[in-house]
């Protein structure tokens, strides 16, 4: 979870971290609980917050707008319908699609639990979560200058990853999986698992693999023509301010 900070202007800070289980995820009065406390002895009272889920806990797609699609609710129901058919029925979770004009447009579901549990905080803990976006979202907006149609953008936390092909209108493909701790540990292991996803997405593969997050070591010290890595936030610039505009699911005051 982040909060705003008065300067420099958008920036945010981090308030809190959680890391949640399955069994948190099944008891909602539990964690409720749970998140009230954690931002009460935080410190966070009365502060406006972002919250940032784990690509663990999400699931991510690209949605094929559908050519007759004269209403959102005709790119919102594409989208469960593809939902469905990759991941299975929608019952429990929250589904926001990120419509825009193009042909695909980037949609993300989050347990409604999770959701529900947020959204129940300003009266527990007097703090107001404003959005909850999916730590690849999160990152597509904070670096979105620097991307290019062609290169590929790739989110790690711990032992998932998230690797999205950055195409002429935004993200036209994304992938999340977990990595097993042999591949985390070899220098040319994203060079390969990035050529197999090429091929399984049947894309060509990134001119630049940009990475960010919890990049392992064995992956940051390597310079590897095939994978072409950067890493992204190890030059020192700022990324810049995070519109809160971006958030692709708001939890109070916005799209659920």
């Amino acid at each position: 979870m982040y909060r705003p900070t008065g300067w420099p202007r958008g920036r945010l800070e981090p308030a809190a971290r959680m890391a949640l289980t399955d069994e948190q995820l099944a008891d909602p009065a539990r964690l409720t609980d749970q998140l009230a406390r954690l931002l009460t002895d935080g410190g966070v009272a009365g502060r406006r917050l972002r919250v940032v889920v784990s690509d663990r806990l999400t699931r991510l797609l690209v949605v094929q707008t559908p050519r007759n699609a004269q209403r959102l609710a005709d790119i919102d129901a594409a989208a469960h319908a593809q939902f469905a058919h990759l991941f299975g029925p929608a019952a429990g979770w929250l589904l926001a699609v990120d419509a825009g004009l193009g042909v695909r447009c980037l949609a993300s579901a989050l347990p409604r639990v999770l959701v529900d549990a947020l959204a129940a905080l300003p009266g527990r803990a007097a703090a107001t979560p404003v959005s909850v976006v999916p730590h690849f979202i999160d990152a597509c907006n904070r670096w979105r200058a620097s991307l290019a149609p062609g290169e590929w953008l790739g989110v790690m936390e711990q032992r998932h990853l998230s690797l999205g092909v950055i195409g002429a209108e935004g993200i036209g493909a994304v992938r999340t999986m977990t990595l097993a701790p042999e591949l985390i540990a070899a220098p040319g292991a994203i060079a390969d698992l990035v050529a197999q996803e090429a091929l399984r997405l049947d894309v060509a593969q990134p001119t630049r693999l940009k990475l960010c997050g919890d990049v392992p070591a064995a992956w940051a010290g390597r310079s590897d023509s095939r994978a072409g890595c950067i890493l992204l936030g190890r030059s020192g610039k700022a990324p810049g301010p995070l519109p809160q505009a971006a958030a692709l699911l708001a939890v109070a005051g916005g799209h659920a």
